[in-house]
């Protein structure tokens, strides 16, 4: 009972309206927006970590074989 008279509380109402006062700080957030263009720096360095990894899996697939068989040893050791 307390559970449908809170839903119809008119606190309901209230809270929609906050919303509204975020909207005004939203004009704030924009003076740092010079901030954001630094982040695409760091996007272009997640591209130099990748090409090392591309090494990495052509070991892997050198070593498909070899280390399907030891995953195997492993199961049976379990």
């Amino acid at each position: 009972m307390t559970w449908s008279i809170g839903i119809s509380s008119p606190t309901v109402v209230v809270a929609p309206r906050p919303p509204a006062v975020v909207y005004e700080a939203a004009p704030a957030y924009v003076v740092p927006a010079p901030v954001y263009p630094v982040a695409p720096r760091v996007v272009v360095a997640p591209p130099v970590i990748y090409q090392p990894p591309s090494v990495a899996l052509r070991v892997d697939h050198d070593h498909g074989p070899y280390y399907y068989h030891r995953h195997d040893d492993d199961c049976d050791d379990d």
